[in-house]
């Protein structure tokens, strides 16, 4: 898209808002909320707002031990650098386990596995081998 001349570009972000109707999904009994765009001032309101999940999570106490940053250190390390992992199928993949980060999907497992602890020793042993090749 080009500018017209004695233009300059504004970026801003740009939230959605869910609204109370939902859409049917054509050719599936699933229901999607209907969302629509924030206008500039509601986006500045919305952030203006103190975060209430932010708040909530700072009430928690932490667990005594991390059990899972302990068993699988190397996803723990993943997501905490900025990369994540979806589960589940969809209609992109049929993978259950993806590990991504902002250049795409760098690995993605099996269709089924026995057990969530096979899902996740699985992607631990992807990660480490991704390192040990340097690919990440």
């Amino acid at each position: 898209m080009s500018k017209l001349p004695g233009t300059r570009s504004v970026y801003a972000r740009v939230g959605l808002r869910s609204m109370p109707q939902e859409i049917q999904v054509e050719g599936s009994e699933m229901t999607m909320p209907k969302v629509r765009k924030l206008s500039v001032e509601e986006v500045q309101r919305v952030a203006a707002q103190p975060d209430q999940d932010a708040e909530e999570l700072s009430h928690r106490t932490a667990p005594d031990s991390p059990i899972l940053e302990h068993a699988y250190p190397y996803i723990a390390a993943w997501v905490d650098g900025g990369g994540w992992i979806e589960l589940g199928q969809n209609e992109y993949s049929r993978s259950f386990i993806r590990i991504l980060d902002i250049g795409g999907m760098l690995w993605e497992g099996t269709t089924r596995y026995i057990s969530l602890d096979a899902l996740l020793h699985d992607a631990e042993e992807a990660l480490r081998r991704l390192e040990e090749n340097g690919d990440i």
